[in-house]
């Protein structure tokens, strides 16, 4: 193939036509871009990408990153397998709960950052705490406010443990993203 044939089948690919006489009619403002080596070959619709470094340059294959249920699955597991401690030893939400809330907090906090949704994950553990340990509010006897305050005073701590995790992991990741975008530029 010629050189000016090669250049009417990039400009007809671009553009949609070949010229003003081009089977397609006049074309007023069409531009011939470079679309590569010749022998270059361009990769099928559907086909796996490699992932682009935003410095430039070539990739690894795309990393997978956990889904929304994953994120949710850890943040809970480990709170409800706490929640059944604290309940099989025969008191209220305690130390069980919160162990198991700091532990399903960082779990999913590191997951989100792989997903790059922190911000979506940050308010969710103390939720789940309250989802969880609400069966042990309704299910203790007493006035309903007393109820209430109990079970607040006693799921506090869980939470607050679990909140200071996410807020560890949102640190350490701002910290490290700063430090390398810092050590690139020296």
């Amino acid at each position: 193939m010629s050189e000016s044939e090669r250049m009417g089948h990039q400009q007809e690919r671009i553009t949609g036509a070949v010229g003003a006489q081009g089977r397609h009619g006049p074309v007023a403002q069409g531009r011939v871009v470079p679309q590569g080596r010749v022998g270059e070959r361009v990769p099928s619709v559907g086909a796996p990408r490699a992932r682009r470094s935003p410095h430039g340059g070539g990739g690894e294959p795309a990393a997978r990153r956990p889904g929304a249920g994953v994120v949710a699955a850890v943040l809970l597991g480990p709170l409800v397998v706490g929640a059944g401690v604290d309940a099989l030893l025969g008191q209220g939400p305690g130390w069980g709960v919160a162990l198991g809330a700091t532990t399903g907090a960082v779990l999913a906090s590191l997951a989100a950052v792989r997903r790059r949704s922190l911000g979506w994950v940050a308010p969710l553990p103390v939720l789940a705490v309250a989802a969880v340990t609400a069966g042990a509010m309704l299910t203790s006897r007493g006035p309903w406010a007393t109820r209430l305050v109990r079970w607040a005073v006693a799921v506090f701590p869980a939470m607050a443990a679990a909140e200071c995790a996410v807020a560890v992991v949102a640190l350490t990741v701002v910290v490290l993203r700063f430090g390398v975008k810092r050590r690139g530029r020296a």
